[in-house]
C-alpha cells in the first residue's frame, strides 16, 4: 500500500535527479540548513468513500523550494520562479507514480513564498481497499525514537545538517 512516506521519498528522489548539488529535507528543515535546497512534506490526508470495498485516499504534498540570498537575506525571483516550473513539472503528467501505482494528480499549484522561497502543492488521490488499509503495519519504536533524538539535536542548536 502506498503511505505519505513513499510518496515523500518518491518526490524527493525525482527532486534530488533534476537537482544532484541541492539538498532535500523531509517533513522539516534545520535552523542553519543549506541553500540551494529543497523541503518535501506532506501537509493533509483525507479518507472519502469510494465503492462498497474501497475508499479514496487524498494527500497534500509541498515542496518549498530554497535558493541562494544575498546579504539582505532575498534571493533572485527569476531564479525561484524556474525552480518552481521545474518542481511543477514533476508532477506535469497529471499523475506520479509511486511503486505500482499512479497517484492522480487533482490539483496542482504554486505560491510566491517569500523573498528567499517559493512553493507547489499537489493535491494527490488514489483508491485503496478496505482489506488493505485493515493491512497497513506501524513503524517500530525505533524510528521513532531516532526520530526523537534528531528533533533533540535540532532543538539544541546541534544539527549538523
Amino acid at each position: 500500500m502506498v503511505t505519505q512516506n513513499d510518496v515523500v521519498a518518491v518526490v524527493s528522489a525525482a527532486l534530488t535527479e533534476r537537482y544532484p548539488d541541492s539538498t532535500v529535507y523531509t517533513n522539516l528543515v534545520p535552523s542553519k540548513f543549506q541553500r540551494p535546497s529543497f523541503l518535501v512534506e506532506t501537509t493533509d490526508i483525507a479518507l472519502m468513500a469510494s465503492t462498497v470495498s474501497t475508499v479514496t485516499l487524498q494527500l497534500t504534498v509541498r515542496v518549498v523550494c530554497f535558493v541562494a540570498v544575498d546579504e539582505y537575506h532575498n534571493s533572485q525571483l527569476e531564479v525561484l520562479n524556474v525552480r518552481q516550473l521545474k518542481v511543477l513539472g514533476i508532477f506535469g503528467p497529471l499523475y506520479l507514480k509511486v511503486g505500482d501505482r499512479a497517484l492522480k494528480v487533482q490539483k496542482l499549484t504554486g505560491s510566491p513564498g517569500g523573498r528567499d522561497w517559493i512553493d507547489v502543492t499537489a493535491v494527490l488521490a488514489w483508491d485503496v481497499g478496505i482489506a488493505e488499509l485493515a493491512e497497513i503495519v506501524e513503524l517500530p519504536m525505533g524510528i521513532m525514537e531516532e526520530i526523537n533524538l534528531n528533533m533533540e539535536e535540532y532543538n539544541h542548536g546541534n544539527a549538523e545538517h
